[in-house]
């Protein structure tokens, strides 16, 4: 189940305007790489038990704003946070 959240995601991510920027055949997407890398993180940690539903729903959250550009995200001690 959560899993398919993550993959909704990704999936709104790459659809989102702006989001990537394609020259020619050449596309640039600094924001979907570091949002795969928060993804592929986020699973591992669900996978291995180190977070909850409840922190899994709230880094989604800050993913989700990060993509509609409202704040930077960081990691502080392997969580994730939201930099305003």
């Amino acid at each position: 189940m959560e899993n398919e959240k993550l993959k909704e995601l990704l999936r709104f991510c790459i659809k989102k305007p702006g989001s990537y920027l394609k020259i020619k055949n050449i596309i640039y997407a600094p924001k979907l790489f570091f949002i795969n890398s928060v993804l592929f993180q986020l699973q591992k940690n669900l996978n291995n038990g180190l977070i909850d539903d409840v922190e899994l729903s709230r880094c989604i959250e800050c993913v989700y704003g990060y993509i509609g550009e409202e704040h930077e995200l960081s990691f502080d001690n392997g969580t994730l946070q939201k930099v305003y």
